[in-house]
């Protein structure tokens, strides 16, 4: 084999598989691909492992996306993880898909008041600021009907 036909048949290996309908659940919940779910899928296919990625998109399909839960539910639930945790930027992307699915300031507030029990004033505060963001980011009014 050339070595030109060696590189097609590993460019062939290293492309990204179909990846539209994973893009379509983070476009429903977040709008668009996070940039580091993309860099995970081409990092992996570059180097032909492209297995582990596709399962955690199709475990994530299964336990988030067709959760009995719902998905308002399950993106409050994952902020208010995620904000326990402190994980800033991660809990920034929930509480914003929580409003895309039709969470309002009531339930981020709870959210925001859940984590005080669970992890304390960091938590609640952090929740409280990535609650704020998420309803201006979103042009939800801050009052509840």
């Amino acid at each position: 084999m050339t070595t030109a036909q060696n590189a097609g048949q590993n460019a062939d290996q290293n492309a990204v598989p179909d990846t539209g309908p994973y893009e379509e659940t983070y476009r429903t919940l977040f709008g668009a691909v996070p940039g580091s779910v993309r860099e995970r899928w081409e990092f992996s296919a570059e180097h032909g492992r492209f297995t582990a990625p596709g399962l955690l998109e199709e475990l994530r399909g299964e336990v988030i996306v067709r959760s009995p839960l719902g998905l308002k539910v399950q993106q409050l639930v994952q902020f208010a993880q995620l904000a326990a945790l402190g994980r800033a930027d991660a809990a920034r992307h929930h509480a914003l898909a929580a409003v895309r699915a039709g969470a309002r300031e009531r339930d981020l507030l709870a959210v925001a008041e859940t984590t005080l029990i669970t992890s304390g004033v960091p938590g609640y505060s952090l929740a409280l600021t990535l609650a704020r963001e998420a309803l201006a980011a979103t042009d939800t009014p801050e009052s509840s009907p």
